[in-house]
């Protein structure tokens, strides 16, 4: 019983962490170690609480134990991701400067931007990106309107997910559908001010 609890405990450490900071950076290691160790929990749970009724309970007053671990450990999987979003929107909010000065030099014209800022987010070129960011897109109107995308740098196959300044009300004709961050992103959540997060993926 002692080994399984050892097990139980190491297991469900690293499927809260791996969970915690799948939703602070998606990276493919976490993501595989979060769903790995998940699946794992359940398992345990099952086979634990079978050993226990079974053989556990006849020389243990603990013999619930690992089970009730196990159980434990499952449900922290529900509060790592609201977790690791406060993390995640408390170190955006501590390079915040970085992020707002390519922003205003997307509206000033500073930074180049294509033709076709002008009808959709396009790919721009920025010399200093802000940490942990591998591209911007942005969209641009001849008001100073604008919308600016900063692409998180992760490993993650198919998972797209940043900030985005949305710099326009809807009562603007400049801005076309295009341009709108929903548009390309089906999941937007409001952090503060004209700043979203967003991501392909559900549980932002």
């Amino acid at each position: 019983m002692r080994t399984a609890f050892r097990i139980i405990v190491t297991v469900g450490v690293i499927c809260f962490l791996s969970t915690l900071y799948t939703h602070i950076m998606p990276e493919l290691l976490c993501i595989m170690l979060a769903s790995l160790s998940f699946v794992g929990l359940a398992l345990a749970f099952l086979i634990s609480a079978t050993l226990g009724f079974t053989r556990w309970r006849k020389s243990s007053a603990w013999w619930m134990m690992p089970a009730l671990i196990c159980l434990v450990f499952l449900l922290s999987a529900w509060l790592s991701p609201p977790l690791g979003r406060l993390i995640a929107d408390r170190q955006f909010e501590r390079h915040s400067s970085d992020y707002l000065q390519v922003v205003e030099e997307v509206q000033s014209g500073s930074i180049p931007c294509p033709a076709e800022c002008g009808i959709r987010l396009t790919p721009i070129d920025v010399k200093r990106l802000p940490p942990r960011i591998r591209a911007v897109v942005a969209a641009r109107c001849n008001s100073g309107a604008a919308v600016v995308g900063f692409l998180l740098d992760t490993d993650a196959p198919l998972v797209h997910e940043g900030y985005v300044y949305r710099g326009y009300d809807e009562s603007q004709n400049c801005i076309t559908e295009d341009m709108k961050p929903e548009k390309r992103w089906p999941y937007v959540r409001k952090i503060t001010g004209n700043w979203y997060r967003f991501s392909d993926q559900p549980g932002l």
